[in-house]
C-alpha cells in the first residue's frame, strides 16, 4: 500500500544508511523539489492550524533542513552510481524534462529509456553494497 507521507524517521532510521523501499523511492520523486528547497513535506491533515497562536516545542536539535538534505544525498550518491543512466532517470523522474528530449540527446529509442528508468529504479532499492550499477544491469 503506498502511503503519501513519511516520518523522516521511518527512511532514515539513526546513523545507519536509508534502506530506501519502492514506495519511499516514488515519494522522494513526487517531493523532490520541497525537499531540494531544505523542506520536509508536511502530512495533510483536515485540520487548520490557528494562524495566532504562539509555535509548540522546544529547540531543534538540528537545522531544518539536515533531514531532506540528507535523503537527496544518500539518492544523489546512488544516482551518481549509476552514471549516466542516473542522469536520465534524474531528468525524466525529478526534473520533469521531455522523455523525447532525453531520448534524443542519449542517441536511445523510448524502450532503451523505459529499461534503463526500470534498472535505476531497482538499483537505487536494492542491495548495492555487493555489486556495482554495471555488475547490477548484467545480471
Amino acid at each position: 500500500m503506498k502511503k503519501d507521507w513519511y516520518s523522516p524517521g521511518s527512511i532514515v532510521p539513526g546513523d545507519k544508511e536509508p534502506n530506501i523501499k519502492p514506495d519511499q523511492l516514488d515519494w522522494i520523486i513526487e517531493y523532490y523539489e520541497v525537499l531540494r528547497d531544505g523542506r520536509w513535506p508536511t502530512k495533510q491533515s483536515g485540520y487548520i492550524d490557528n494562524p495566532f497562536a504562539p509555535p509548540s516545542g522546544g529547540v531543534r536539535a538540528s537545522a531544518y533542513f539536515e533531514t531532506s538534505m540528507a535523503i537527496l544525498a544518500e539518492f544523489h550518491t546512488r544516482i551518481n552510481q549509476c552514471g549516466r543512466d542516473g542522469e536520465a532517470f534524474l531528468c525524466c523522474r525529478c526534473l520533469d524534462y521531455e522523455r523525447v528530449r532525453v531520448c534524443r540527446l542519449r542517441g536511445i529509442h523510448d524502450g532503451q529509456l523505459d529499461r534503463i528508468l526500470s534498472d535505476v529504479f531497482r538499483y537505487i532499492v536494492g542491495r548495492r553494497k555487493d555489486r556495482s550499477y554495471v555488475e547490477f544491469i548484467r545480471h
